[in-house]
């Protein structure tokens, strides 16, 4: 279903429409520069910069308040995930009303390393993208990675960014060719977007035991550093 999802998703969000829940006066308020510019439209310049420049969007514990763009009425939410099951994951994501803020710089990896809580609650990891859309956005999570490691991008994608890069370099880079459900930064976002906790996993996983075992049975990787085994 993970491919499936991916290509269903990157169709919606290519023709999604403007964010439902966009706060212009909030996005001119994060935003000084561009409230700065004379005249200018907050909505007109998210949909014309503010979108490939993965501006922020919301104040730090302020969510969207914008009770039409719910996809489940009351008793629904009451018990989100099996509403999710009876209608379809693949579907409940890709046709939610508010898929486009999907592409604001959230990653699947980083909203389960946001939300512990509901990475400890759902059965795959991919039904917590529902959740960012359905919930996380109203309680005012943004699903942006917190960091990346250097080395584990390097290693993972082939590409190379000075020290010192934000985030959202790195994600503006990543986002050309990758869906945001499976952008992975750093290892504690693998072991999440795997099922597993990623604030214990990088302590408890032992590298060279895993090499060595690998090596024995003959499916050793082809480097011996922690990013690739």
């Amino acid at each position: 279903m993970a491919n499936s999802l991916t290509r269903s998703l990157a169709r919606r969000l290519d023709t999604s429409p403007p964010l439902p829940g966009f706060n212009g006066r909030v996005y001119l308020a994060i935003n000084d520069d561009v409230a700065a510019q004379p005249g200018v439209d907050p909505h007109a310049h998210y949909r014309s910069h503010g979108h490939r420049e993965l501006r922020t969007l919301m104040m730090p514990g302020y969510g969207i308040d914008h009770p039409k763009s719910r996809m489940l009425n009351g008793a629904e939410r009451a018990d989100w995930l099996d509403a999710v099951k009876q209608r379809g994951l693949e579907a409940a994501i890709a046709q939610h009303p508010r898929a486009a803020w999907l592409k604001t710089g959230f990653t699947l990896a980083g909203y389960l390393m946001e939300r512990p809580r509901i990475a400890s609650e759902v059965d795959e990891p991919r039904q917590a993208a529902f959740h960012f859309l359905e919930f996380g956005l109203e309680d005012g999570f943004a699903g942006r990675p917190a960091g990346w490691d250097r080395d584990y991008v390097k290693a993972r994608y082939g590409l190379e960014f000075d020290e010192g890069t934000g985030v959202t370099t790195v994600l503006l880079a990543l986002l050309k060719k990758h869906s945001p459900l499976d952008i992975v930064l750093d290892e504690a976002q693998m072991w999440e977007l795997e099922g597993l906790s990623g604030q214990d996993m990088p302590r408890l996983f032992d590298h060279e035991h895993y090499h060595a075992m690998a090596h024995r049975a003959g499916r050793a990787p082809k480097r011996f550093d922690r990013a690739t085994c």
